[in-house]
Formats: structure tokens, C-alpha cells, sequence
């Protein structure tokens, strides 16, 4: 059995309806900018978004930037991105420690209770469970289930530690009426 070779970068692009569910974890008193935008899939979906960024943009209105080198942008109060799975731990530090502005994440929940991870959870406020089988489209147009054996959810990380964690279930229907 021949294996796939993998891309230099491995994108895949976040689906409208769960890119959706992250809108009411928005503080839309907050600047926001999607960091890790490759085709602007969620900047392009919501409007409190002010700012889009990639190392390797996609599409046109996306800078060319890398956040794990750059200066935080002027006026951007908080981070919203599904991020490549190698980077969380490097952009959560920017976010929470150097930069000291909340970000929202579209990660798997298993891997943020390893040793390396765990204490990132102490920042976690609220925590959007995607019950929906994310299905994520590749570059090459192959589709990902993106949970696979473990749940995505929307993690909305402040810059304090938190006492406990606001966390609730969310799913999708094809028509965009979320429970």
C-alpha cells in the first residue's frame, strides 16, 4: 500500500458552520485578528474580525506575517485562529504572556491535558464542546474528519487564571441554527 507524501504545510480550511459557533465567544467590543487566516475561512465569516494574517496567505486581504516572529499588530485586542497543531503551545505564549490579550482557539481538547499543555488550561473561561463531526477540506480537497477520536471545541483563553471553566455543547445543522 502506497503512502500519501505529506505537504511541505498542511492546511485545512475551518467549515463555515463551526468557524459560526465561535461568534458568541466574541467579545465584540475587542478588536480581533485571525492570525493563522490561510484563506481567511473565519475572517471572512466574521464580522468582528479587524485583521487577518498568515505566514503563507491564500488569498488576497490576508497579510503576509508570522506570529511566532512578529510584533503584536497596533489595535488588535484579542487573537481568534484554528492553528497549526505545532504551533498552540508557542502562540498561546505569545498571546496570554507576552502579549496579554485573550485568544479563542479552535483546538482538540485530549492533547491540552498532556504535561506539556496542562497548565494552559488554568486560562481556559469558557469552552464551546463542537459535538459535530468537523469535517476539515485539505488543500488537495481531501476531507478530514478533524475529531476523529477526540472532540474540537472553541476555547476562549484569558489572561488570568480562572477559577473554573464555562463549558457547553455545541452542534450545527446545514440551515446555521445552532443550539
Amino acid at each position: 500500500m502506497r503512502q500519501r507524501q505529506r505537504a511541505d504545510r498542511d492546511f485545512y480550511r475551518t467549515p463555515k458552520d463551526c468557524v459560526l459557533l465561535a461568534d458568541k465567544l466574541m467579545d465584540s467590543s475587542l478588536s480581533w485578528w485571525e492570525c493563522c487566516a490561510g484563506d481567511g475561512a473565519i475572517s471572512s465569516n466574521l464580522d468582528k474580525i479587524t485583521y487577518a494574517s498568515d505566514i503563507y496567505p491564500m488569498v488576497d486581504g490576508i497579510e503576509k506575517l508570522n506570529v511566532l516572529t512578529c510584533d503584536k499588530p497596533k489595535d488588535v485586542d484579542a487573537i481568534i485562529t484554528n492553528p497549526p497543531f505545532f504551533a498552540i503551545n508557542e502562540i498561546l505564549d505569545r498571546a496570554l504572556f507576552e502579549w496579554k490579550i485573550p485568544i479563542l482557539l479552535l483546538c482538540r481538547i485530549e492533547p491540552l491535558s498532556t504535561k506539556i499543555r496542562n497548565h494552559y488550561t488554568k486560562f481556559i473561561s469558557d469552552m464551546h464542546i463542537v459535538s459535530d463531526l468537523i469535517k476539515f477540506q485539505t488543500e488537495d480537497g481531501r476531507v478530514v474528519n478533524g475529531n476523529g477520536t477526540m472532540r474540537c471545541a472553541w476555547m476562549l483563553f484569558s489572561t488570568e487564571k480562572q477559577s473554573y471553566t464555562k463549558t457547553k455543547w455545541v452542534t450545527y445543522e446545514k440551515n446555521n441554527n445552532f443550539f
